[in-house]
């Protein structure tokens, strides 16, 4: 996956209290990252909130950089947990001190950063310029440590100010936001972005269209993108007339020997997790299967299955369908975190519907003609003794 900019919201400014209000980009979608850049004129050091709110994670600084004693850049970034919430919300920043001196603040959003953990630490260590009184913003070099999204952020101490383009190439910048204001006294933040092989910037500027010269910092950082597809492995398969909307983690997963798969639709494995489906015949429907890290699912030698709708398996569960013929649905079954369940040696079993299964191991072996398994429902062991659910004995825990 790469990077990309989604939006920047409007400047928040103020002059007369100690808290901004920055407001952050509508149309959020859970797991965007954003930055809130701030323009501080003098070097009061910012406070941003602590906690997850309003479908929005904690924040954490990760630039912060004086120019003199009239100027200061402050960056901090939080994960979007609900976008729906988070859209068009209202982030407070706060500083110790009433003074009557301007600070001021933007919100940008990035798609598909890097899922869990800090995506600004990986891209290696941001890069400032504390620059003299002009008309140019000076960005000096940064290196990254992997291939990343370069955001180039820069603050000036003016405002009726037009920020002009950046030259260069790996990455090419491309102007995001110039936005400024008059509040107190003016001030302007722009932003730039552009994909980076990895390889080091060399040092960048722009000149800005402004009515006077000021003091400015340029500031350099990388985005660390979520992770590329695992391989996905198609061998021998014949008439599979549908792949639809597979995620594939980390790990390596293979169809091997498969015939006649119809669907395999809105399959998502995520990272460390396997899937295998080998010498599998007329299977009409993979439905909606989620399994997640650490999971294994195996399907081998299984013939006229007709649907598994809506499996889903919690870490680490394993499951395996092995020498499984003529099974005609399998719905809404859930395994939770460590279940493991076994299918094996079966004969037209016709249904197995709305089974839950928690930590035990569950086991069905060698069984023949059993044309329904309803609502069944596995616990955590406890208690003495299996348990029974209709004619069908399910051992708990290993008894």
């Amino acid at each position: 996956m790469a990077v990309t900019f989604r939006s920047a919201g409007a400047i928040g400014a103020n002059a007369t209290t100690t808290t901004l209000a920055v407001v952050v980009p509508a149309s959020l979608v859970t797991n965007d990252i954003l930055v809130i850049s701030v323009l501080n004129k003098d070097n009061q050091v910012c406070t941003f909130p602590s906690a997850e709110a309003d479908g929005i994670s904690a924040w954490t600084k990760f630039v912060e950089v004086n120019n003199t004693t009239a100027e200061m850049l402050t960056l901090a970034w939080a994960r979007v947990t609900n976008g729906a919430n988070a859209s068009g919300n209202t982030v407070n920043v706060t500083k110790p001190t009433d003074n009557n001196v301007l600070f001021c603040g933007v919100a940008s959003a990035w798609i598909d950063c890097k899922l869990t953990g800090d995506p600004t630490t990986g891209a290696g260590t941001p890069t400032t310029s504390a620059n003299a009184l002009s008309d140019t913003v000076t960005y000096a070099t940064f290196d990254p440590t992997i291939a990343c999204h370069v955001v180039a952020v820069g603050v000036y101490n003016e405002n009726l100010t037009t920020a002009n383009g950046i030259s260069g190439t790996n990455p090419t910048l491309t102007n995001r936001w110039d936005e400024e204001t008059p509040t107190g006294s003016d001030g302007s933040i722009f932003g730039y972005s552009g994909d980076s092989d990895g390889a080091a910037t060399g040092a960048r500027s722009h000149t800005t269209s402004s009515n006077a010269d000021a003091i400015n910092i340029g500031c350099l950082f990388g985005l660390e993108a979520a992770p590329v597809a695992a391989n996905l492995v198609l061998q021998s398969v014949d008439a599979v007339s549908s792949l639809s909307n597979v995620t594939i983690g980390t790990p390596l997963v293979t169809l091997d020997p498969v015939n006649v798969v119809s669907l395999l639709d809105n399959v998502l494995i995520k990272a460390n997790a396997y899937l295998d489906l080998q010498a599998i015949g007329a299977v009409s429907l993979v439905d909606n299967l989620l399994i997640k890290a650490n999971a294994y699912i195996a399907c081998q030698a299984v013939d006229g299955v007709s649907n598994l709708p809506n499996i889903a398996l919690s870490t680490p569960a394993p499951i395996t369908l092995q020498t499984v013929d003529a099974v005609s649905s399998l719905p809404n079954l859930t395994l939770a975190s460590p279940a493991s369940l076994t299918l094996q040696q079966i004969d037209a079993i016709s249904s197995l519907a709305n089974a839950e299964i928690g930590t035990p191991l569950v086991t069905l072996q060698s069984i023949a003609g059993v044309s329904n398994l309803p609502n069944i429902e596995i616990e955590t062991p406890g208690g003495e003794g299996p348990s029974t659910r209709g004619s069908m004995l399910l051992k708990i825990g290993g008894r």
